[in-house]
Formats: structure tokens, sequence, C-alpha cells
């Protein structure tokens, strides 16, 4: 599942709310937050949707299986 800001959400809809975003603030930082399950592919994807909608840095924030 696609979440942002906690709200379910779709790549489509995540691209346009990035691209917006980053055309308001130039210094945007996203933050990619995934558990363990998350297949590697995903999170690469997800980064290159940012990168590729303006946001020039980001984090990640792995969330561990305990």
């Amino acid at each position: 599942d696609l979440y942002l800001n906690g709200d379910r959400t779709d790549h489509q809809r995540l691209a346009a709310h990035v691209a917006n975003a980053a055309w308001k603030e130039k210094e945007l930082q996203a933050v990619i937050s995934a558990d363990t399950r998350v297949d590697y592919g995903q999170v690469v994807r997800l980064i290159d949707l940012v990168k590729t909608n303006g946001v020039k840095t980001f984090a990640l924030d792995l969330k561990r299986e305990m």
C-alpha cells in the first residue's frame, strides 16, 4: 500500500502532489518510509518518482521488524 501523509494514494496522485509541492518549496525534502517487507524495487521506484518530480533531497525511514 502507498500512503501520502497518512492517506492512501496511488503513484499518479503522489507524483502530482510531489510536483506541486516541489514547485512551491524549492528546498522540499521527501521522507520515504517502508518496512522490511517492502520490495527494494518499490522503494527505488518511489525515489525515482520524487526526484523526477522536483525533489532534490530525500531521507529513508526504514522500519525494522521486531
